[in-house]
């Protein structure tokens, strides 16, 4: 047995789900197909993967993906979900430099019952992977490589068992590929899931065109939590249309100037990068949760434990 996959058994060491365990395991070790597979089964168009891994990993991976699906439509019983990122949130995450145990993140954090642990061993540790998301559509928007991993022991597992064509980043590669896709006006998330520990593991930098999870929100399926954060529309807008444009969840419209539908504004903050004179900001929103911040809420556990000490 590798050491990526023996370090992968041993998050679920005195758990008796082996089943989730092992969902877990064909999830990680062969995305491409299970993310065809789950394309496959909503309906849309797919492109087989390259990692094959045989007729029997195919049925397993199969019988995963229908048991997966029921699970996606409610936060009470979703095992899979993303809490939306700013920019600078998302740098934090791949910026920190200790090792954090933020087990069971309020829900004003992570609005789901499950998956709700952000445990980073070896933070510095990062990866890059190819999209699956991408990979399974065909025309898919470019460059691919753009999924970052964090942590161990799924960077080591990854880059052992060549997943999606894994390589090793170090933090400024990590941080170049943060600003290069916000340029390119793609959302940053961050992805929980039950079956890999019930852990944050993975940082998606994304488009609404190839993004299945945003599809889903779209339809009205709850995969994907607001950042925390708002766009407000102050003075100085011209009218250009630039954000609305832009905004990957049609949350602005043009009536003279930039409007904000808040109830569908997620806080990615794409509209305020593309507006050229300044007139859109984020504002924290208490109505859609606390921002996943890295630094305030490790420095509020640290306060926490030392109080209770």
């Amino acid at each position: 047995m590798k050491r990526s996959t023996k370090e992968f058994f041993d998050m679920f060491a005195g758990g008796n789900d082996t089943g989730v365990m092992m969902d877990g395991y064909l999830y990680l070790r062969w995305i491409g197909r299970y993310l065809y597979h789950l394309r496959k089964s909503t309906g849309l168009k797919a492109v087989p993967p390259v990692d094959d891994g045989g007729d029997v990993v195919d049925e397993l991976i199969q019988a995963s993906v229908a048991k997966l699906l029921p699970e996606l439509t409610r936060r009470e019983t979703s095992p899979y979900h993303g809490k939306m990122l700013t920019l600078g949130d998302a740098k934090k995450l791949v910026s920190i430099d200790r090792e954090i145990a933020l087990p069971a993140l309020s829900e004003t954090v992570i609005p789901y019952a499950k998956a709700r642990d952000l445990i980073l061993k070896n933070p510095d540790h990062l990866a890059v992977i190819d999209c699956p998301c991408r990979t399974s559509r065909d025309g898919h928007c470019e460059p691919v490589d753009v999924c970052m991993l964090v942590g161990e022991p799924f960077v080591g597992f990854a880059l052992e068992h060549g997943v999606a064509n894994a390589r090793a980043i170090d933090r400024d590669e990590a941080l170049a590929i943060l600003e290069r896709t916000d340029d390119l006006g793609w959302t940053h998330s961050a992805w929980f899931k039950e079956s890999l520990g019930d852990r944050f593991w993975v940082i998606c930098n994304c488009c609404a065109c190839c993004c299945m999870s945003m599809k889903a929100h779209s339809l009205g399926i709850p995969m994907i939590a607001p950042s925390g954060y708002r766009c407000a529309a102050g003075d100085g807008c011209t009218g250009c249309g630039a954000c609305v444009d832009a905004c990957p969840f049609g949350a602005i419209t043009l009536d003279g100037k930039a409007a904000v539908d808040a109830a569908r504004c997620m806080g990615c903050g794409v509209c305020v990068r593309r507006c050229e004179t300044g007139a859109l900001s984020l504002v924290k929103d208490e109505s859609t949760g606390e921002p996943l911040d890295i630094d305030a809420l490790a420095d509020r556990h640290a306060g926490a434990e030392k109080i209770s000490g």
